[in-house]
């Protein structure tokens, strides 16, 4: 979401929406689902995302070249 990755593991059966929508996307780009693709998420889940952040999603674009 964003350009983060989250680790949702232990959310997964916490989720107001049920399991199904967010193993969906698992692996992909749920920016769109959570900015009102499937449900316009408020700050307070943006909050709870947080908590669940890895890192930040670098591309190959984006990458320095390794020396």
């Amino acid at each position: 979401v964003d350009g983060w990755v989250h680790d949702i593991q232990t959310f997964i059966p916490k989720h107001p929406g049920g399991e199904r929508i967010l193993t969906k996307f698992v692996g992909k780009d749920a920016t769109e689902a959570v900015r009102g693709g499937y449900y316009n998420h408020s700050k307070a889940a943006f909050k709870i995302m947080q908590k669940y952040r890895l890192g930040k999603l670098v591309t190959s674009s984006s990458q320095r070249p390794l020396k």
